[in-house]
């Protein structure tokens, strides 16, 4: 598992801690995904177009949840961004988008909050920005 999964760094400003989904933005030329606790508020823009995403709940993912989330946790405790080298959402991506694919050509990004998870695959990175919610 731990190979599987490499804890993602989008921003060397983002804090520990849990977030919540406030809003996602496709507006089928960008993604534009917004999560925030009492800290910060997080923007993470892929400018361009994203080969595809999804957003679960927690119930959706409950084999993910119950299983692989609290390996996860352990290693990467407090932590909510992480880009997925092995998952059932990257194989099946691979699958359905055929041979056209090289293997390590696209990322798949999670992102796991209180109330849902967000998976996105994409062959090229987001930007990221942070508001402070409380800055000095």
């Amino acid at each position: 598992m731990q190979n599987d999964v490499i804890k993602w760094i989008p921003n060397g400003k983002i804090q520990h801690g849990s977030y919540e989904l406030k809003y996602i933005n496709d507006d089928f030329d960008s993604l534009r995904i917004c999560i925030a606790n009492n800290e910060q508020e997080i923007i993470i823009h892929w400018d361009g177009i994203v080969e595809s995403y999804r957003r679960s709940t927690e119930e959706a993912r409950f084999t993910f949840v119950s299983e692989e989330w609290q390996k996860i946790q352990n290693t990467f405790p407090n932590w909510a961004f992480f880009i997925m080298k092995q998952s059932n959402y990257r194989s099946a991506f691979y699958a359905d988008y055929g041979e056209f694919a090289e293997p390590d050509e696209f990322t798949h990004y999670m992102i796991v909050t209180e109330n849902c998870i967000i998976d996105i695959v994409s062959s090229f990175e987001p930007d990221v920005s942070v508001i402070e919610a409380n800055p000095q």
